[in-house]
């Protein structure tokens, strides 16, 4: 399997994975619920979705693969993912062939596919008031680390 990731096609991977999203989301509304930490489902009577995005370098994830351990592994790019906290199932998933690219330039895709009633969840390589400011007329909330550490700071 390890080898035939090192072929398989960023474009094939990711239709596969965005046809499979919905049978996902479709098998976890029928079973059971597990339940959720009391900040989640307080959040939740507050936010129609909650949801957190990140971006890894393809290159760290690929260095888990048995056939990788002892090969020179070029810069792959990077993948972003928004996950549903509630459900833990990815929402949306794009690449950028730039391995180098900032969390920073995502913003057009971030903003495009994040309606409104939504909590977002991020690091710190999202931090840009002026895309917050935009998030918050469109009536997306957010919360970051770097800001959740300054309003600590004020408190004490």
């Amino acid at each position: 399997m390890s080898k035939r990731f090192l072929e398989f096609p960023g474009s094939i991977f990711e239709q596969v994975m965005m046809e499979l999203i919905p049978k996902l989301q479709a098998r976890w509304i029928k079973r059971k619920n597990r339940p959720l930490p009391a900040s989640i489902r307080f959040a939740k009577t507050k936010f129609k979705r909650i949801w957190a995005v990140d971006g890894s370098t393809l290159e760290a994830l690929f260095r888990h693969l048995e056939s990788l351990e002892e090969k020179a592994v070029s810069l792959a790019g990077k993948i972003y993912v928004i996950v549903d906290i509630t459900t833990y199932l990815p929402v949306k998933i794009t690449f950028d062939e730039n391995p180098n690219c900032a969390d920073a330039t995502m913003w057009d895709w971030l903003r495009g596919c994040t309606p409104d009633g939504t909590l977002l969840i991020f690091d710190r390589g999202f931090y840009d008031f002026t895309e917050f400011a935009a998030l918050i007329t469109t009536g997306v909330a957010w919360i970051t680390r770097l800001i959740l550490q300054a309003i600590v700071y004020k408190e004490l």
